[in-house]
């Protein structure tokens, strides 16, 4: 069982918002559930994060392209 929201807030110095809004979404990734009335509770601890990068060179160079060759989507 995590600590609660409150407690949470304190030890950490972020905002209630802020704390439930990362509860939720780890809640959509499923690393956590919760009880209504008891709280969040850990429910897997090998969740699968897949995040997308957005590049936006001013020019492309060599190195560029050398670097970032997945990246890239000539228009």
């Amino acid at each position: 069982m995590l600590s609660s929201v409150n407690k949470l807030c304190i030890v950490t110095t972020i905002s209630r918002d802020t704390v439930i809004q990362a509860c939720t979404e780890l809640k959509k990734r499923g690393v956590l559930y919760a009880t209504l009335g008891k709280g969040y509770y850990i429910k897997n601890t090998k969740a699968t994060i897949k995040q997308k990068v957005f590049l936006l060179f001013d020019e492309l160079t060599i190195f560029k392209e050398d670097f970032y060759p997945k990246c890239l989507i000539k228009l």
